[in-house]
């Protein structure tokens, strides 16, 4: 009797859904399974999700492949960007705060004037933000001392997720490198910086390489899961990041743009490159000896969901090729229509926090393709922004690799072309974060020796979408226009947004007292 053939397991823990994938080590896909969760907004600048919401989401994804799932030979979860704080038993003290959530502003100020933006960058190559780790957790101090005093570990949620099924505190270095006190070089916490910013160093887990061991399934994650006791558990990382693994970026000279509700764009190094201009954050990628250069924008793909929604189209593949069919009949520049996709806030490559949505422009004569279009235009001028940061740095991109939702379109991918002048390829993955995730997997238990050389088995690319020459020179000129409405107008609009936003006679960025003080104020 022959030995049943590996198989993997992929947990891919998104913004809105957790999906369970059960791969064979050749790359097929043997079973799927979903379930839908939801946020939740307490205020209009914190975004929150319940820790165990999160997984009682992945268990019931889990129950459609349960038949296979006793037989995995290894299980790699791939999950949001977030922050939740446990104690030593690993158990959440309240929500996680999600990636969109911005309360963190006043001490992100704190620690860009007091610490410095420039020191910042220099050890960890991050740009000094609200949703990152660091200030969450000083944020934490000033208003919930309480709360702060019995956490234990400083996780991210996917690495709440893995001490979930194995019992285990861990983290990759690609989460580490989105804490802002990580040393993006040398690969290593930044143990200085965490003073300097007010972290104890003793809150942070150990790193590993992500497809390293993070441990495997207790009895108590197995009988809740169907997961077998013992089971392999890689150490995982960020969905995006692991999504662009699934896509190729496994060499240096790579790039590659995973869509989703935020484009995840970044070009792989086999040093760290960082930024003068600090708009291309540096991490240290899941790919061992590589780095990542680039970094996740505001929410591009998110505001195309929004309009398609408001406009009546279902949020599904049939709600994206009705709005693909309004795009298309509508020509290049959506008839004077702008819109900038900013709903929470901009990243890479603009970075302000307090960024807001604009639809500008907007006449009489303008219809649903208009608006259509236009929201398309706008994400596509993001990633033409991250390109033109990599010419800047230096940095050679010939093609772009395209993977996530938006890259199923058509209309998506040659406008994208157009508007960047380069010609993009798609990846035959449906799922590239999912199958990223069996990556890491097989190479965490032996069933591959490298990423690369499992990529070059696994990642196949399609024909070329390439620029139409007419299209691409009259998109020169229309990024050129939306570049100066967006100068015109950032100010004004992150002003507007941010005294929203802020505690009354608080400019944004402004440090007044240290974040280790207690603020009543803010606390209300």
């Amino acid at each position: 009797m022959g030995t049943r053939p590996a198989t993997l397991l992929a947990l891919d823990v998104g913004t809105t859904e957790a999906r369970a994938t059960v791969r064979s080590i050749d790359g097929r896909v043997l079973a799927r399974g979903h379930h839908r969760h939801a946020l939740a907004f307490p205020a209009g600048d914190r975004v929150e999700i319940d820790p165990w919401e999160l997984v009682r989401s992945m268990t019931a994804a889990l129950q459609a492949v349960r038949e296979h799932a006793a037989d995995v030979s290894a299980v790699a979860i791939a999950a949001e960007l977030g922050t939740v704080f446990v104690d030593a038993e690993l158990t959440p003290l309240g929500n996680a705060l999600c990636w969109p959530d911005k309360r963190s502003w006043r001490e992100a100020g704190w620690i860009a004037a007091e610490v410095g933006r420039d020191s910042v960058y220099a050890t960890t190559g991050r740009v000094v933000d609200p949703e990152l780790p660091a200030a969450k957790y000083l944020w934490l101090k000033r208003n919930e001392p309480a709360r702060a005093r019995q956490a234990r570990w400083l996780l991210s949620i996917k690495d709440f997720l893995v001490s979930a099924l194995c019992g285990r505190a861990v983290t990759d270095e690609t989460h580490a490198s989105y804490s802002m006190l990580f040393d993006v070089r040398r690969r290593r916490w930044a143990v200085d910086l965490a003073f300097s910013v007010g972290v104890d160093p003793g809150l942070l887990p150990p790193v590993h390489p992500a497809q390293s061991l993070a441990g495997t399934v207790t009895a108590q994650a197995a009988s809740r899961t169907g997961l077998r006791q013992g089971t392999p558990v890689a150490v995982g990382g960020p969905d995006g990041t692991v999504g662009t693994v699934g896509a190729g970026l496994v060499r240096a000279g790579v790039t590659t743009d995973l869509i989703g509700t935020a484009d995840v764009v970044f070009h792989g190094t086999d040093e760290p490159v960082f930024d003068a201009a600090h708009r291309a954050v540096v991490n240290a990628h899941a790919v061992p000896g590589m780095w990542a250069v680039g970094g996740p924008t505001g929410t591009t793909g998110g505001t195309v969901a929004k309009v398609a929604s408001l406009l009546g189209l279902d949020e599904d593949d049939r709600g994206f090729a009705a709005l693909d069919e309004l795009a298309a009949s509508v020509a290049a520049g959506s008839s004077g229509l702008a819109f900038m996709t900013s709903l929470a806030g901009d990243r890479f490559p603009a970075w302000d926090p307090n960024a807001a949505g604009v639809v500008f422009g907007l006449r009489l004569d303008h219809g649903r393709g208009h608006l259509a279009r236009a929201v398309l235009e706008g994400a596509a001028y993001t990633l033409r922004g991250a390109l033109e940061v990599y010419g800047e740095l230096g940095l050679s991109v010939g093609t772009v690799r395209v993977a996530g939702g938006g890259s199923r379109s058509p209309t998506w991918c040659q406008l994208r072309a157009d508007v960047c002048g380069v010609p993009l390829v798609t990846v035959n993955v449906s799922e590239a974060t999912s199958l990223g995730a069996t990556m890491l997997a097989a190479v965490c238990v032996g069933l591959a020796p490298d990423l690369a050389g499992l990529s070059d088995s696994l990642v196949g690319v399609g024909v070329p979408v390439v620029p139409v020459p007419e299209e691409a020179l009259t998109y020169g000129a229309l990024y050129a226009d939306y570049k100066r409405l967006r100068a015109e107008l950032a100010g004004g609009l992150s002003f507007w947004n941010g005294r929203r936003r802020q505690p009354e006679g608080l400019a944004r960025g402004d440090a007044a007292g240290s974040p280790m003080e207690h603020d009543e104020r803010a606390s209300r």
